[in-house]
Order: C-alpha cells, then sequence, then structure tokens
C-alpha cells in the first residue's frame, strides 16, 4: 500500500489551485484580489500562476521537498574508511571521528546504517556471541 504525503493544513489541493489559476487567467482577476479571496500571499498567486502557464495542469501538483542532491554528504569513501576502522580497532564513534576530523553524530549514523551501531552485538573481538540468560520465577 502506497503511504499518502500529510499536507500541511492549510495547503491548497490541486482543484483549488486550478480555481485559482483560473480567477487570474481566464476571469481576468489582479494577483492582488485572487489572494485576498483565497487567503494567500500574492508571491503564492504568482507561483501557481507561473506553474500553470509553463507546465499546464500537472504544475498544479504537489512536488516532493527532497532535495535533488546533496552536497555536503558524507563521501563514500570515508563512509568505508569509518566502517573499516569500526571493524578492525573496534572504536567507538567518538573515536573514528577524532581520528578522520568528523563529527560524531556523522560516524554514528554511518555506523548505524551500516549496522555497526552497537559494539556489543556480539563479540567480534573473541568470536564468541554474548551470554544467553535465563530468568526463571522463584518459588519461595
Amino acid at each position: 500500500m502506497a503511504h499518502a504525503r500529510q499536507q500541511h493544513p492549510n495547503a491548497m489541493l490541486p482543484n483549488g489551485r486550478a480555481r485559482m489559476v483560473a480567477c487570474v487567467i481566464d476571469d481576468g482577476w489582479t494577483i492582488e484580489a485572487t489572494a485576498e479571496r483565497f487567503q494567500v500571499d500574492a508571491k503564492t498567486v504568482r507561483k501557481w500562476r507561473d506553474r500553470f502557464i509553463a507546465e499546464g495542469h500537472e504544475g498544479l501538483q504537489d512536488r516532493s521537498s527532497r532535495p535533488r542532491c546533496s552536497p555536503n554528504k558524507t563521501r563514500p569513501a570515508v563512509q568505508r574508511r569509518v566502517v573499516a576502522l569500526r571493524r578492525r580497532h573496534r572504536w567507538g564513534a567518538a573515536h573514528i571521528a577524532h581520528e578522520l576530523g568528523l563529527a560524531p553524530s556523522t560516524v554514528q549514523a554511518i555506523l548505524w546504517r551500516e549496522g555497526l551501531g552497537r559494539l556489543d552485538r556480539g563479540d567480534r573481538a573473541t568470536h564468541v556471541d554474548p551470554p544467553r540468560r535465563y530468568q526463571t520465577r522463584a518459588a519461595w
């Protein structure tokens, strides 16, 4: 099942945007009068009008707010180095961050993403599983 994106509570649906654009283009309303009628800013009316002119009805649909690129994303080579240091030395995020000159939160995010967020998930140094603990009801 596809997840529906939650709209801002005051956001206009595409059919409301179409009515707004029709008032400006078809009926000849001014930007300011349309903005007042639909209780939005004049800049918003201009934005939807321009999108409609450029793209037609498709331009009135919701768009993702996800950035197209992330210029500050940690490079894959640095991510591999973080994982290698964790596996080789079993260092914590703060130690790895200090060694590589990164923020500890960045290192921790990389480790969690790679499934290495916790050192106590099996003892990789000695290849011994963590102890199994059993709890039973005491008979008093």
